[in-house]
């Protein structure tokens, strides 16, 4: 015996070296088990790294389930057998010898303990970063029970004849499976070649995937990772899942083109970060590229530093997210979608039905939707195609919340950055964010929203040369008692509608509200209404005030029907109310139209019913205004005689009368006053609010308020709309 041995006991002539060296010098039997020969040297060494290795029969070293097995040069057959071997150990730890087989499937239940299959030791039992290549072929399967599974340093190799649907299955809630560092990749990439076996399916229990790298796979049947509903907590991070292709039959119930999650148990969440999605497509309808997800019951779901970069289906070629019942789904944290393609009109890189009392979509801080793949310059990579941005749909007070994202160069049929289908009743919020440079085929460069229900507010929104055939920047559709609102320092700059209507914005209202505040629409251009085309069936309140500025919008003409409303084109059609209203904050500068409106154009059923003066409220009588072709109309049905044919492209200034001040309305606040010759424009109906006292004077000439306000003698006194008849007269000081 010798302390300094590798086996701290003697056992031959020679030393311990020369024995490891030469294994067939000293050879023995254990009792009566006679048909296999021993090498004497591993039945005195200690297992190094307390790793056990296992080892296929027809491999080199060859494997073999015996008593004294577990060392790299004398290696366990099984790997059941492995983790028996490993005795009583809190942590077993299972060697896989380069190209091991598994073709078979196990069950492990080590309740409180965890079994670790790492790659195999150094020859001089050191631990390497080299991987071990472990064969997944028939049957090869690893389901846990009871327990912790890990992976480490593996690199998984799919065989055609793998028959199970998942390599690593976790079957309880009291399982817990680890991957890290590994690989999973096909045997062969020859045309033709795919697999029908995923990499783990959690059905209950804990998961966490951190550094894998999963490429080059042709896949039917199944998600590449399939998370159930009752699983618990899952995390994957700093991954990679590149080139990834679903071939399913329609006929599959499985939807995810490489995850798919269904996060709702009592203790679920999924967190995805620092992981990359790259070429992930897949071929069959209904399906996702990257990512399909269920949220719900109060769970969440949050996606941050994760990019998708060519992705492709027919609907969510980055992720399909169907959040229900109170879940929430957060991306942000410099997230990204680039050049994702989808089939369908509906379909997006990002495609997300949102239903239920707090069920939420929340896109976020630094999220881009960018449509072109750019190199390390910045210079478009357009022979890659132009990708898409997002489809939301709410309903059943649903939320979405999308503060301070990007969309570049997105591109769509309908909403090249997002379509929005909106049934839910409650608010659904913009706030910074900005679209530059996307393009609709059909409607809504940008934003193609349809409201039922609801709210959509944009809060300081910016588009930069988006482009529509309808709709260069938005396109809405507003109905029943749905509202769109567009406000604080909003901006739409160089939007275009080539061949069709609303430069910036084309409005479709059938119902609803409509309200356009401290908005800047600059350089807009479109057949008809270069900065904004309105169709009206029915509405509520269409209402554009409050410091919105139309400058140099254009309508230009390819014929005699195009070429109208400079600035803003009104479309009021067959019994459609005529109550919208051009408040007194708005601005209108060097617009243009070819043909008639410069500034704005109202088509109508009939002028005489139009009331111009009610309709228009900013100061038409103003010095600076140039009158020259500013508002023009044309009716399509004459009712009365006072003209005896229909007024087409009619100078609607010549319907405002120049004296308009019936009654003219002082108040000592200075934001009921206005230094305008159009003084009636203050209605008594927004004086109710003033603590102080409205002094009311009939006047039939046109007046400066301002210039007259200490000379006016008054003979009526109003208080919140009421008139009270005064026996004196009185002076204003």
């Amino acid at each position: 015996h010798t302390d300094t041995s590798l086996t701290k006991t003697k056992i031959g002539a020679e030393s311990d070296e020369y024995e490891k060296a030469d294994l067939n010098n000293l050879m023995g039997f254990n009792g009566a088990q006679t048909s296999l020969a021993i090498p004497l040297y591993y039945l005195y060494t200690t297992i190094s790294q307390d790793v056990y290795h296992v080892s296929n029969s027809d491999s080199t070293p060859n494997g073999n389930n015996n008593i004294f097995c577990g060392q790299l040069g004398w290696p366990c057959l099984t790997i059941d057998y492995s983790i028996i071997r490993a005795g009583d150990s809190i942590l077993k730890q299972i060697g896989i010898v380069d190209g091991y087989k598994l073709n078979e499937q196990i069950e492990i239940n080590q309740g409180g303990k965890e079994v670790q299959i790492l790659n195999q030791l150094t020859d001089s039992g050191a631990v390497t970063d080299i991987k071990s290549i472990l064969n997944i072929e028939e049957d090869g399967k690893i389901s846990i029970i009871v327990g912790t599974l890990s992976f480490n340093k593996i690199i998984f190799i799919i065989n055609q004849n793998a028959t199970n649907v998942y390599i690593i299955t976790g079957t309880t809630t009291s399982s817990g499976i680890s991957i890290d560092n590994c690989l999973m990749k096909m045997i062969n990439n020859i045309q033709g070649y795919s697999i029908s076996t995923g990499l783990v399916e959690l059905i209950g229990g804990i998961l966490l995937i951190n550094s894998i790298e999963i490429k080059d796979i042709i896949i039917s049947d199944s998600p590449i990772v399939l998370i159930n509903e009752n699983a618990r907590s899952v995390s994957i991070d700093n991954s990679q899942f590149d080139n990834i292709i679903r071939t399913t039959s329609d006929l599959t119930t499985k939807n995810g083109g490489t995850i798919e999650a269904t996060i709702g148990g009592s203790s679920g969440q999924l967190t995805i970060q620092n992981t990359n999605f790259t070429l992930c497509i897949s071929q069959q309808s209904q399906q996702a590229g990257g990512i399909s997800l269920i949220v719900l019951n109060q769970r969440t779901v949050s996606i941050s530093k994760t990019s998708f970069i060519q992705c492709e289906s027919d609907q969510g070629s980055g992720i399909n997210a169907q959040i229900l019942s109170g879940g929430t789904l957060i991306i942000d944290g410099a997230s990204s979608f680039v050049c994702c393609k989808a089939r369908l009109d509906q379909g997006a890189s990002l495609y997300s039905t949102i239903s239920g009392t707090n069920s939420k979509l929340i896109l976020e801080y630094e999220l881009l939707f960018e449509g072109f793949i750019k190199d390390q310059d910045g210079i478009k990579q357009t022979q890659f195609g132009q990708g898409r941005g997002a489809y939301i749909e709410l309903s059943n007070d649903g939320i979405i919340e999308i503060n301070e994202i990007l969309f570049n160069d997105c591109k769509g049929i309908n909403g090249g950055g997002i379509k929005i289908n909106c049934q839910s009743v409650l608010k659904q919020s913009f706030n910074g964010t900005q679209f530059t440079s996307c393009v609709a085929d059909q409607n809504g460069g940008g934003l193609y929203c349809i409201i039922n229900l609801g709210e959509i507010e944009l809060n300081q929104v910016i588009m930069i040369g988006c482009s529509a055939l309808n709709g260069g920047g938005i396109c809405t559709q507003i109905n029943n008692i749905g509202k769109l609102t567009i406000k604080e320092q909003s901006l739409f700059q160089e939007c275009i509608s080539e061949l069709g209507k609303g430069g910036a914005i084309q409005i479709q209202q059938n119902g609803g509200t409509l309200n356009i505040e401290e908005t800047t629409l600059k350089k807009c251009s479109a057949l008809n209404g270069g900065a904004i085309y309105a169709s009206i069936l029915t509405m509520q309140e269409f209402l554009i005030d409050n410091g919105v500025y139309f400058e140099e919008c254009e309508a230009f003409s390819t014929n005699e029907l195009q070429g109208r409303g400079g600035a803003i084109y009104i479309n009021l059609e067959q019994d459609a109310p005529y109550e919208f209203k051009i408040g007194i904050g708005t601005y209108l500068n060097l617009n243009k139209a070819s043909k008639f409106g410069r500034d704005v154009f109202v088509y109508c059923k009939n002028i005489d019913d139009l009331e111009p003066d009610f309709r228009f409220l900013f100061d038409i009588f103003d010095d600076s205004c140039n009158k020259n072709n500013a508002i023009y109309g044309t009716e399509f049905m004459q009712i009365y005689s006072i003209h005896p044919e229909k007024l087409i492209d009619i100078d609607l200034l010549k319907f405002v009368e120049p004296y308009l001040n019936v009654s003219i309305y002082l108040s000592e606040n200075s934001y009921l006053v206005a230094d305008s010759i159009k003084l009636d424009k203050y209605q008594c109906s927004k004086c109710s609010t003033s603590p102080q006292p409205i002094l009311q004077k009939h006047y039939s000439r046109t007046i400066n308020a301002q210039s007259m306000f200490n000379q006016l003698k008054l003979n009526k006194l109003a208080f919140d709309e009421h008139l009270h008849s005064l026996d004196k007269t009185y002076i204003l000081i």
